[in-house]
């Protein structure tokens, strides 16, 4: 079932103003995060049960409410999934949890960037960078790294919808581009 983005958008917002009236934002986040990266992960069967209606609404519960325990959640954060299941939008979760990601990211002047680099970055390279991004941005950088032994060398940073490819695959695809068009150009 295709999730409806302005019902997303909404319930992000209300999440948004109930963290600030309970200065929970924070918590809230880092809650709904680590609990979306499970649903989309190992924890994608529970989820399924939790936006099926195979399964009676109390057994749904019964599902939340591990899901709650295993992950310690926030009462707030416990209230904000039950209150998602009873009123059928479980499906929506993790759209919410994105666009409610991207609302307290912009309110606390951060951004997120996904760097992917031949091999992990040292501590003082990842500083580097994060400096780097923030003078571009203005903004404080939170990184996510991740190793793409595919890139050869240097490093490839996801910014919102901007790509910055430093990597040595690039650099060698575009030098292969170049040589093809001076040879196809000589031949002609």
């Amino acid at each position: 079932m295709a999730v409806d983005r302005t019902i997303a958008e909404r319930w992000a917002r209300a999440l948004l103003e109930i963290g600030d009236d309970t200065h929970t934002t924070e918590r809230l986040w880092d809650d709904l995060r680590r609990v979306a990266d499970s649903f989309r992960g190992p924890g994608k069967e529970a989820y399924a049960a939790l936006c099926t209606p195979v399964f009676t609404l109390e057994e749904r519960r019964n599902v939340l409410g591990t899901v709650v325990r295993r992950f310690g959640l926030h009462p707030m954060s416990a209230n904000v999934l039950g209150l998602l299941l009873e009123k059928g939008r479980m499906e929506a979760l993790l759209l919410i949890i994105e666009i409610f990601g991207e609302q307290a990211d912009e309110r606390a002047g951060r951004v997120r960037v996904r760097v992917q680099s031949a091999e992990p970055l040292t501590p003082a390279l990842e500083a580097e960078v994060r400096a780097a991004l923030e003078r571009r941005t203005g903004k404080r950088v939170v990184l996510q790294t991740e190793v793409a032994p595919e890139l050869l060398g240097g490093m490839v940073a996801h910014l919102g919808g901007v790509v910055y490819d430093a990597s040595l695959r690039s650099r060698l695809d575009r030098m292969r581009s170049t040589l093809l068009s001076a040879r196809l150009s000589a031949e002609a």
